[in-house]
């Protein structure tokens, strides 16, 4: 009995050490973030030594490991059990807001709905069972007011959340990813800004777009490294583990070949006729007289072949989508176009592509059922207050954007469904609602998409060019549920259906 009692106590030592351990762990990751790679080499490598040790000790592989995977277990065990504790307490700061108890457990909850591109439409019903402020993680905030558009401001002081950070922890300043300060985001964007001001006499003119093809498949690897940002970054330890392991390839590849070809830009530099974005991020800071450092400049080259080739062609994808399910719609668009250039096949001039009303109202309506995006970001240490409610320091916080787009008090009537209609003087009738200040496909405030302006020129161009010349139908036996069904959107959307239409130039089709 007394060596029972010896080898239960010799067990329930270390076990408690371990227990204790959980629990220092909890007090010393509470409101810290760690890089998830190095935490779990740090974590295998500890039991490793554990392991290692009590071989050497006892000279029994059975025991040893028994011992070590007891003592494992015990120490998950305690600090997974601190961290519930404390996420479900009243101590916790979100723990009078409301929302699905499992979701407060960990953000993996938030990152699988983010992976499987429905996210817009799971917030939108939990906010119709909770209400208008919903915790939909152990620290992040959905919120569905029209007035919390106010934390993209730049009087909130509100920068973006961890899920932003750039893959793989790349010491670098980019207009995209995350930064330390506001300064180092808005010195960076005035470059940004200058390439889509300084430039848009050159820009105005039709380009060749994708003239090679993309025989890299950059596009397709930029929607996965995407995909991935945008729901295992809701999760930033996750994304630190994902990007040393093969999925996280896609993010590898994209990067390494967007700085191959950014240092062949930087050689040819002198032999360019035709100023480009790069001949802008090459040029000194007008303040300064700094230059971006090269490692930066590799990375911004990643955002740049990103954001200038996905959700633009998405949006155009969208409208037509719309359109040939709606094919009065389109019928009215080609009558517009018609009556503004005559000669299809000359110059469109970007200028009266702008002033064009039904033009802009299908990519409006496109945008709004099509960008319903997940925008988190960080409330300041001083918390913040919105529609009454007091937010703690610290809280991510992000805008419901479907919710908002899709909303019958912002837009009337039947706000799910397209009708470009209502972005036209008049909207859709007496007491149709149109707000748009809630269309926020590209964002607002300090982080507003410097492109917004050339990505509409662009979405006109396309579309317009098209119309004109080609009557566009379904192919026949399209599935035009299963299509919109097949829309997934994270802060990429991917189309899993293809958009099957068959198109017949105009000059031999039957248009009356």
């Amino acid at each position: 009995m007394q060596s029972v009692t010896a080898i239960n106590c010799e067990v329930s030592a270390p076990v408690l050490r371990v227990v204790f351990g959980g629990f220092l762990t909890w007090l010393f990751l509470h409101r810290r973030s760690v890089r998830g790679d190095y935490a779990t080499a740090t974590f295998l490598l500890a039991h490793f030594s554990l392991f290692l040790a009590t071989y050497l000790g006892n000279n029994d592989l059975f025991a040893s490991i028994k011992s070590t995977l007891t003592l494992t277990i015990a120490y998950i065990s305690s600090l997974v059990l601190c961290t519930l504790a404390y996420r479900f307490s009243p101590f916790h700061p979100l723990a009078s807001y409301p929302g699905p108890r499992l979701w407060w457990v960990s953000s993996l909850w938030l990152t699988y709905v983010s992976y499987k591109g429905k996210r817009h439409l799971v917030l939108d019903d939990l906010h119709r069972i909770h209400g208008p402020f919903v915790r939909i993680a152990p620290n992040t905030l959905s919120i569905n007011t029209l007035s919390a558009n106010s934390i993209y401001s730049a009087q909130a002081h509100m920068e973006k959340s961890e899920s932003y950070t750039a893959p793989g922890q790349i010491k670098a300043v980019s207009l995209f990813f995350k930064q330390k300060t506001e300064k180092l985001h808005n010195d960076r964007k005035k470059l940004w800004s200058a390439a889509f001001t300084g430039a848009a006499e050159i820009w105005s003119s039709e380009g060749e777009l994708m003239k090679s093809d993309d025989p890299l498949r950059l596009v397709e690897g930029g929607k996965l490294a995407t995909v991935l940002l945008d729901s295992v970054g809701q999760t930033p330890w996750l994304m630190d583990i994902i990007w040393h392991l093969p999925v996280g390839r896609s993010m590898v590849r994209l990067r390494d070949v967007a700085a191959t070809m950014m240092r062949n830009r930087i050689k040819s530099n002198d032999n360019i006729q035709l100023r480009d974005l790069a001949s802008f991020l090459l040029s000194s800071n007008p303040e300064t007289g700094e230059r971006i450092p090269h490692s930066d400049l590799e990375i911004e080259a990643v955002v740049a072949m990103q954001g200038g080739s996905d959700n633009t062609s998405t949006t155009m994808a969208l409208a037509f989508y719309f359109m040939l399910a709606n094919p009065t719609y389109y019928a009215m668009l080609q009558e517009e176009l018609d009556n503004a250039f005559p000669d299809r096949a000359g110059d469109l001039d970007p200028t009266k592509l702008s002033l064009l009303p039904f033009l802009n109202a299908i990519l409006q309506e496109a945008l709004r059922l099509g960008s319903p995006f997940f925008l988190p970001r960080i409330v300041p240490a001083e918390g913040a207050t919105i529609e009454g409610k007091y937010i703690p320091g610290g809280t991510i916080v992000a805008l419901a954007a479907y919710s908002q787009q899709t909303s019958p008090e912002n837009y009337w009537p039947d706000p799910l469904n397209f009708h470009p209609q209502r972005w036209l003087p008049g909207g859709l009738g007496p007491g149709s609602r149109t707000e748009r200040t809630a269309l926020f496909s590209f964002s607002s405030g300090p982080h507003i998409c410097v492109a917004k302006a050339f990505a509409y020129q662009e979405m006109r161009l396309v579309v317009a060019r098209l119309v004109l010349n080609y009557a566009i139908k379904f192919a026949k036996g399209f599935d035009i549920e299963a299509y919109r069904e097949g829309i997934l959107n994270m802060r990429t959307t991917i189309l899993k259906r293809p958009l099957l239409v068959k198109a017949t130039r105009r000059s031999t089709a039957n248009l009356a």
